[in-house]
Parts: C-alpha cells; sequence; structure tokens
C-alpha cells in the first residue's frame, strides 16, 4: 500500500503544478476557483497575493504548500485578524476580505478512499486503500474494520510487515499484535494481557470516602470518615473488589445488594440462600473484605476479617 500512496502522491503534486502554472483560476457560475503553492508572502504564487478587488464571497482556492494541501474558502465580510494558516488578508484591496481555510491534509496521509461523514459526533467513515495521519483528544473511539489493519506509521517496516505497533483484527473478531504474538482482546472485548509489561498494565483504582460505586474491574475502597456504602458492579468472572476501613476508624461497611446476584458465606460454607441480600460489618477497625466474581450471579469471598453479615435489603 505505501507504495501505491507514493505513486498516487506524485501524480497528486504533478497534477497541483499542472493547475498552477497552466490554470491558475478557473471561474464558474457565481465562484473563481484558485490554485496557489504558498499562503503569505505576496508573491504570484501565494494565496495572498490575489487582489482583493476581484474576489467574491465563496471563492475557493486550492493550496499546496512544504507537503500540506489546504482548502479555503472566501469570506467577504470576515474583517478577522490574520493568523496564517488558518485566516490568510489579501495584501491589495483586501477590506474584511479573508481567505477562511476548510480542510489541509498532509500528502502522505492523505485518504485515497472515499470519506462519508454523518451524523454530529464527527464520525469519519473511510473505505478503500488509504493512509490516514490522526491526532486525537477528547473521548475518541477507532473502529477497526473486518479487514485490514490499524497501525502507526513510525513503527512500519518498508512492506508492512511486521511491527512493534502493528495491530489488526483477525476473522475471529480477535485484536492481534505482531510483535507480542497474542491477542490483544476476543471479539465481545476482553482484554487480554498476556505478553505486556508491568508498566503497560494499569494499576487497580483507590477510592477513599463513605460512598463508592464501583465502575472497574478491579477497585480498592478504603472507608474513611462515617458509615461506608459500597456498592459492586454486576459480578463477572475475575473481576475484583477489595474494601476495608482506614486506619484507626470503626465504619460499617455494606456491600450493597444487587438484583439477582448472590454473596457467598465467609465462612465458605456456601453462597447466601437468597439472593439481593446485601453484606454489612460489625463496624471494628480491622473490618475487611476481598470478593472476586465467579459469573454473573456469585461473588465469592476470597478473604475477610472482622463480623459480616448476610442482611436483607
Amino acid at each position: 500500500m505505501g507504495g501505491v500512496n507514493k505513486m498516487r502522491r506524485k501524480k497528486f503534486i504533478a497534477l497541483l503544478l499542472f493547475l498552477t502554472f497552466f490554470i491558475p483560476s478557473v471561474v464558474y457560475a457565481d465562484v473563481t476557483v484558485y490554485v496557489k503553492t504558498a499562503l503569505t508572502g505576496g508573491a504570484a504564487g501565494a494565496l495572498d497575493s490575489i487582489d482583493g478587488a476581484g474576489l467574491v464571497d465563496g471563492d475557493l482556492a486550492f493550496v499546496f504548500a512544504s507537503d500540506v494541501f489546504y482548502t479555503y474558502r472566501l469570506d467577504d465580510d470576515s474583517a478577522a485578524s490574520e493568523s496564517s494558516p488558518s485566516i490568510i488578508a489579501p495584501d491589495a484591496n483586501g477590506g474584511d476580505k479573508r481567505w477562511i481555510l476548510q480542510n489541509s491534509y498532509n500528502i502522505d496521509y492523505m485518504p485515497i478512499g472515499r470519506i462519508v461523514q454523518a451524523g454530529t459526533n464527527n464520525v469519519l467513515t473511510y473505505t478503500g486503500d488509504y493512509s490516514l495521519g490522526l491526532t486525537l483528544s477528547g473521548n475518541t473511539s477507532i473502529t477497526l474494520p473486518e479487514s485490514g489493519t490499524l497501525a502507526t506509521t513510525s513503527q512500519l517496516t518498508t512492506d508492512n510487515s511486521t511491527a512493534s505497533h502493528y495491530l489488526y483484527k483477525d476473522s475471529d473478531g480477535h485484536i492481534e499484535n505482531a510483535a507480542l504474538g497474542t491477542g490483544l482482546s476476543d471479539s465481545s472485548g476482553t482484554l487480554n494481557i498476556s505478553g505486556l509489561t508491568n508498566a503497560q498494565i494499569p494499576p487497580p483504582k483507590v477510592t477513599v470516602g463513605t460512598s463508592r460505586t464501583v465502575a472497574e474491574n478491579a477497585e480498592y475502597v478504603i472507608c474513611s470518615g462515617g458509615a461506608c456504602s459500597v456498592t459492586p458492579i454486576t459480578p463477572a468472572a475475575g473481576v475484583q473488589l477489595c474494601v476495608r476501613n482506614a486506619p484507626g476508624e470503626t465504619n460499617a461497611i455494606t456491600l450493597v445488594n444487587i438484583t439477582d446476584v448472590y454473596y457467598e458465606k465467609t465462612d465458605h460454607s456456601g453462597y447466601q440462600a437468597n439472593a439481593n441480600y446485601k453484606l454489612v460489618s460489625g463496624g471494628v477497625a480491622t473490618d475487611s473484605i476481598c470478593i472476586v466474581g465467579v459469573d454473573s450471579t456469585h461473588y465469592a469471598i476470597m478473604n475477610s476479617t472482622g463480623t459480616w453479615s448476610h442482611t436483607a435489603p
């Protein structure tokens, strides 16, 4: 795919150069389309060299400069301060007219497939073969294709065959890593951390206070400041939660009841006969308990100190 991208890049550059020197502008019914090779500087090939007297609202400009392809639209009453590359002001007779940047692409990462933008969440779907550069911020999700690859360019070899960050989805829906030689997740999204170092595995969450609704698969809660209420997440195999009193505090700790879920008895003789019961400690400094999910309806008690009672909600 890298060879295809380079060939198409050369064709694209050749086309821009042809348009720049032989067809510097094209006039349509309502707007003019300009092709330039620089943003500022006032020279003939620069966007700001276009005389503002002849510009009308909605004119378009394509600029190829330093391996970046820019698209601009003219706003005839913008009056904004010039700030390249976002806003370009004509050097002559500009008045309030400004070139407003619409999009920019690094030529090395220009998508070759089709781009579709849908909805209000800025969801972009690329089809076909493409090389894509992304800067991610905020809550960003990437959906892997059913076939093909997702990889960081800086880590790829020349034949795109192996890399330390080379990811792909196999036919069973597993996300694979070529360097690790192991699946990173199964088709349901369950994380498989085999092959990862301790530094790559995030530590469990720790919460201190009187109330916690657990949201992570592994958490520690230290009860401090009064009677403590902890609501575990719905159990699943391997989910872990440990709760204890802060040093010197004698808070009563409650593991809140969960619909259709059974807590094990502290003597390990079986599970509480009734689902939906909560676990309540006696309220001494040594109260602590660690539970592990066995399946979707059972929590096993790995260890506990103090007196714990199964209580109807």
